[in-house]
């Protein structure tokens, strides 16, 4: 066996993160909580749902006494107006302009 191959079946050393990322890390958190707690609860309720219980839009509809398509219109809603709270961390999701 080649010490290539051997190298490519061996698992890569994980590095921890630096003070830098983990500090990047809790602003991250921090905005993306006040973001969510910023919703009015319409919209946080259905948000909460999809995104963190991984419910479809249809059972967090039913969950929430209300039609499929409010379900819909809401989420959408919802995750404008976190994108628009969160500005450039919403769009450099992996911290990468």
């Amino acid at each position: 066996m080649s010490a290539q191959l051997v190298g490519g079946l061996l698992p890569q050393p994980v590095m921890p993160p630096s003070p830098f990322e983990l500090a990047a890390e809790g602003e991250s958190a921090i905005r993306v909580e006040r973001a969510m707690t910023s919703l009015s609860p319409p919209y946080r309720e259905i948000l909460m749902l999809c995104a963190v219980e991984g419910m479809s839009p249809k059972e967090a509809a039913e969950v929430l006494g209300i039609s499929g398509e409010l379900a819909h219109q809401r989420l959408a809603r919802a995750r404008a107006m976190i994108e628009d709270a969160l500005g450039d961390l919403a769009r450099y999701a992996g911290g990468t302009p």
